[in-house]
């Protein structure tokens, strides 16, 4: 599973620059919010690929 003090990269869903949160952070804002269960955030992550809500979208890369 992904670390706690990993860097994750979002991006809004009408943008296009990257910025570094924290993976606490993504959790809250994904799993936290409902969009995803828990537990999930960190699978799709760890398999490289890219979380979405209608409003972000959150990776362990940035695009």
């Amino acid at each position: 599973m992904a670390k706690a003090t990993q860097t994750i990269y979002k991006t809004y869903a009408d943008k296009e620059d990257w910025f570094e949160i924290s993976l606490e952070d993504c959790l809250k804002e994904t799993e936290g919010k409902g969009y995803y269960a828990e537990g999930v955030v960190e699978k799709i992550l760890d398999d490289g690929q890219v979380v979405r809500t209608p409003f972000a979208w959150y990776s362990v890369a940035p695009f």
